[in-house]
């Protein structure tokens, strides 16, 4: 938060001074011929080449940030108390082990712009169901982190980076059940045309009726008396 109100004062500031020199411009007090010199050019230059930078380190800025937290103040009654990530994880994989199938791979708490949040990332086997192995481990790691250390989190994200599964789906049972229980008729296969009720074949020609059309065609030609 520090570093975007100094990068948005820093940008206003030079938005600024961009804008003084224009009205300065153009009531008459600069020419606009004495912007282009070569000394003048570069430091008009170089600062709108800042303007753009810290506008963008703005909003650079302005995106979440998280934070590798590397210790944790907790409020007692006698004041705070420093605790570090690895005794985080200590207490987190000893309450884990008892459960079966379920491995702590690594942890890391980080303070984003909600509160500190832990990720801890597993590995599951045995058939664990990772949905309900993770409702597990974080009400698990919640509680226990309360209890023994008087530490609360924002947000408990669990991630599984290895699985091993143990289902063995039964693909004969769903290509009996996927395949189609209606025969496929002749009909079906043999191709259909549109309106073949109405389209009448053509006869077929014998010899005989090829040469009484020829005979036809002779006396037609030959002149009438």
């Amino acid at each position: 938060m520090k570093k975007y109100k100094i990068t948005i004062i820093t940008a206003g500031a030079l938005g600024l001074t961009f804008f003084v020199l224009l009205v300065v411009t153009a009531f008459g007090g600069f020419k606009t011929s004495d912007y282009y010199g070569g000394v003048a050019r570069t430091l008009i230059f170089a600062l709108g080449a800042c303007f753009l930078l810290f506008i963008a380190l703005a909003l650079r800025f302005t995106s979440p940030q998280v934070d590798t937290l590397k210790e944790i103040s907790v409020d007692g009654k006698s004041g705070q108390t420093k605790i570090t990530p690895a005794v985080v994880k200590k207490l987190i994989r000893k309450n884990v082990a008892p459960l079966s199938g379920v491995r702590l791979l690594s942890t890391t708490i980080n303070l984003t712009e909600f509160g500190v949040k832990l990720v801890a990332t597993f590995a599951l086997s045995g058939g664990r169901r990772v949905e309900e192995t993770s409702a597990l481990l974080r009400e698990l790691i919640s509680d226990v982190c309360l209890r023994e250390l008087n530490l609360t989190f924002h947000d408990v994200e669990i991630r599984v980076t290895d699985f091993h599964s143990v289902y063995v789906p039964d693909l004969s049972g769903m290509e009996n059940k996927t395949k189609t229980t209606t025969p496929i008729t002749k009909e079906e296969i043999e191709p259909k045309y549109i309106n073949a009720d109405i389209v009448t074949p053509p006869p077929v020609m014998t010899e005989e009726d090829v040469d009484a059309l020829w005979a036809e065609e002779i006396k037609d030609d030959e002149p009438s008396a």
